[in-house]
């Protein structure tokens, strides 16, 4: 016998006589027990499931939006978007979802990966949120998505490392891409203020950015927290095991679902299309590449 049955007859038992009991019969004992706790309980299961239902919601529209916005761009450049036609995301978790787009010339594929705020789970949240408050180790919860391009023939690419960041979070890209440790940070009248250089070499600032890329960048100054060309990982390596070289394209965008933010990520997206067509055709001088190769890469595994 259940817990709950035996606190129902106990109940019914401390007001009624063994003979009233028998009279009322099941039905009668049922409806004479105070279901009060019982139905807060019921009520409490159902708020916890509209809200998780709510906010998984909020962040499938957001992502959905998202994609839908920059979809032109994608269908344009690729023979395929999405992962299969009439799916353009695979849902991941709740706050986690995954697209791709395949079939450009010299471009591998793009994934896009998201990464959005536990709104399904508000106390997850609240206890995310008042933790980055008081560790800045932790980050405060927000709506982000990395966009990761692969070149086709990589092996055959320069092998360089060239940013674009945002001021406001240069700690947290060189935290988080261990690559950027190894660049030189330079501030250019070409950029828009909100953006620094950070790469291996000067010429790379001057030979892969063009007007249009400026431009699409003065644009996204809200939404971009840095754009990458590199041939390394984002973890640092330990051995030459782990030194994998493949040129790719990196970019982390906030996942703003307002109209001008959509249209600046259009835009962005467009331009670092461009901008991997520029790096194919690129080649370093000799000497330069040599040092890159040489002396940046040997300084990476000696720290």
């Amino acid at each position: 016998m259940t817990f709950e049955t035996d606190k129902l007859l106990q109940y019914i038992n401390s007001i009624l006589s063994k003979d009233e009991l028998n009279e009322l019969g099941v039905i009668g004992r049922i409806t004479t027990y105070d279901w009060t706790l019982e139905l807060v309980g019921l009520a409490i299961i159902g708020l916890i499931v509209l809200v998780f239902n709510f906010g998984a919601q909020i962040n499938h529209y957001k992502v959905t939006r998202w994609l839908d916005s920059v979809y032109p761009v994608l269908n344009e450049n690729f023979a395929q978007v999405g992962v299969k036609k009439g799916q353009s995301t695979i849902k991941d978790s709740a706050q986690s979802y995954t697209s791709y787009a395949t079939g450009r010339v010299n471009v591998k594929g793009l994934v896009s990966r998201f990464t959005l705020i536990a709104r399904q789970n508000f106390f997850l949240y609240l206890a995310e949120l008042a933790m980055s408050f008081f560790f800045e180790s932790i980050e405060t919860p927000s709506d982000q998505v990395e966009i990761v391009l692969n070149f086709i023939d990589a092996e055959k690419l320069n092998k360089f490392i060239f940013a674009v960041v945002n001021k406001d979070g240069m700690s947290k890209a060189r935290e988080n891409n261990y690559y950027l440790s190894l660049t030189k940070t330079t501030e250019s009248s070409k950029l828009p203020l909100q953006f620094v250089f950070m790469s291996e070499s000067t010429e790379l600032n001057e030979n892969l950015v063009t007007p249009e890329l400026l431009a699409a960048l003065e644009k996204s100054s809200g939404i971009l927290d840095y754009l990458a060309v590199t041939d390394l990982p984002a973890d640092k390596p330990t051995t030459e095991a782990e030194f994998v070289s493949e040129p790719k394209i990196k970019l982390l965008l906030s996942l703003q679902t307002d109209a001008k933010s959509l249209a600046a990520a259009k835009e962005l997206i467009s331009e670092v299309l461009n901008l991997a067509d520029r790096v194919v055709k690129f080649s370093l001088k000799a000497d330069q590449q040599k040092k890159i190769n040489n002396m940046l890469r040997l300084k990476s595994l000696k720290n």
